[in-house]
């Protein structure tokens, strides 16, 4: 298998830090060449903003690789009130269908897009002297760590859409690992080369930022939402702060957490997972929390559940976005196999996202997507960003590793710590694989709900979507996107 790569000339828009909690909402307004661009420190910071910035429109982070694409095929909608293009890749399974291979041209396409910008920022700032950078080596290594994690996420996201599950098939040659700019031919890597590559990078890029985000600037983060959602009002900080809103220290080692687990590497998932939980409401240093019992319900409800975000994918136009493609007639009502996701018996917080629809108030929709007009503090920035990564999940990871080996008690206490704060009262206690598996991917369903996490869970372990009493569908090929015709990045 060949893969063309052609040249991508980076021209990158001017971008302009116009407040303190809108340090990407920025739009183009003069095109700049790249001798320009990298010829100061500011520029190094505008490119790395306006790959975030590409990233969170509609073909990756700001609807398929969340609430779109991905959500469609883990079945969190009723199949007939989704678009077409999402009925034909998750209802009907109609995989040749123009309409399908387009949204795979667009998400492929983009995401190399995005890392051929990550390439030649990496390739740009590796020869710069410090002195360049206002703050010198650490916000050197902190844009060049970013960059690196950005290629990573996006290959994995690629090698998770476009090839097969590594527990069905490791050695296959699907993707390319595209790590240097230019690069005019790639040939795809076997998935195995491809998760090593991407755990390579995520090592690097961690430690790059270390220093940044668990030494000098620890506040961005250890002062929660404060920091990490609103910013600083200081134009010199504003780059140092909304660090949810970027790839930080701790998101990239649930990243390396999350790669590890869906590489079936168990070991190297518990290491990483139980580094990150030293940063949740449990561990020792409590940066993370979960949304309290306050603040999800009632008229002020966190839409986002924005407390255990990592990386989120940040676009302020996101809400008018998603009503945009929905348009008049789609409302992507809630599989009616919520009910048994959120059994009425057993308290969850989570249901709180879920509202009547307006139309069959017998049918739900997700909150998640829709403005709130909620006045209160930090209400309104959940209108604006998409969740990529969360310590839910990251806590989902450590228990599953826990029962891979053999330490089920410990697997059920990290498991019942998200169960209980999210709400519920009773605690899990079944310590059989079949009890294990079907509580944990019935977490994923009831955690990730219109979120795109909870379909790659059914992948990585081979097992079929019960969507309803009597329908069952088995983790097929199906679920594995096909490689453009041509696999012509452009």
């Amino acid at each position: 298998m060949k893969t063309f790569i052609k040249h991508i000339a980076v021209v990158l828009s001017v971008l302009v830090f116009s407040g303190c909690n809108k340090w990407l909402d920025v739009k183009p307004t003069d095109q700049i060449t790249q001798e320009r661009l990298f010829s100061e420190g500011i520029g190094f910071r505008n490119a790395l903003n306006g790959i975030y910035q590409y990233i969170a429109e509609g073909n990756l982070y700001g609807r398929n690789l969340t609430w779109g694409l991905n959500s469609a095929l883990a079945q969190d909608y009723i199949g007939n009130d989704i678009s077409q293009e999402y009925q034909n890749a998750a209802t009907t399974f109609i995989q040749t269908d123009p309409t399908v291979l387009a949204i795979g041209t667009d998400i492929w396409g983009n995401a190399y897009k995005a890392i051929a910008n990550s390439n030649k920022l990496i390739t740009e700032i590796k020869n710069k002297d410090t002195g360049l950078f206002q703050f010198g080596n650490v916000e050197k290594k902190l844009i060049l760590g970013e960059a690196i994690a950005l290629r990573a996420m996006l290959h994995f996201e690629l090698v998770r859409l476009f090839a097969p599950s590594p527990a069905q098939d490791l050695s296959g040659q699907y993707i390319p690992y595209v790590d240097k700019y230019p690069s005019y031919y790639t040939a795809p890597s076997p998935t195995s080369t491809v998760l090593q590559n991407i755990q390579k990078d995520l090592e690097e890029a961690k430690n790059l930022v270390a220093e940044n985000d668990t030494i000098l600037n620890r506040a961005a983060l250890s002062t929660k939402l404060t920091t990490r959602l609103v910013g600083s009002n200081v134009a010199e900080e504003r780059f140092f702060t909304f660090r949810m809103m970027r790839l930080n220290h701790v998101a990239i080692a649930g990243l390396q957490a999350k790669v590890a687990l869906y590489a079936g590497d168990v070991e190297k998932a518990l290491s990483e997972a139980a580094y990150v939980y030293i940063y949740g409401p449990s561990g020792a240093k409590k940066w993370w929390e979960f949304t309290s019992s306050t603040n999800a319900a009632g008229v002020n409800i966190y839409t986002k559940f924005a407390d255990d975000v990592l990386f989120g994918s940040f676009n302020t136009d996101l809400v008018a976005d998603v009503t945009a493609y929905k348009g008049t007639t789609l409302r992507y009502r809630i599989n009616k196999q919520v009910s048994s996701w959120f059994p009425a018996a057993e308290r969850d917080y989570r249901i709180n996202l879920l509202i009547p629809d307006a139309v069959v108030s017998t049918d739900m929709v997700s909150q998640k997507w829709i403005a709130t007009n909620s006045t209160g503090q930090f209400r309104s920035q959940q209108n604006t960003f998409a969740p990529v990564l969360r310590l839910s999940e990251i806590y989902y990871i450590y228990s599953e590793a826990l029962y891979r080996k053999g330490l089920t008690a410990e697997a059920l206490t990290i498991l019942n710590q998200v169960r209980v704060a999210r709400g519920k009262i009773n605690t899990f206690t079944d310590q059989s694989e079949a009890g294990f598996y079907n509580e944990l991917l019935n977490e994923y369903r009831r955690e990730f709900l219109t979120e795109g996490q909870t379909i790659f869970a059914y992948k990585r372990l081979g097992r079929g979507m019960q969507i309803s009493s009597t329908q069952l569908i088995p983790m097929d090929e199906r679920f594995t996107f096909k490689i453009p015709e041509g696999e012509v990045i452009y």
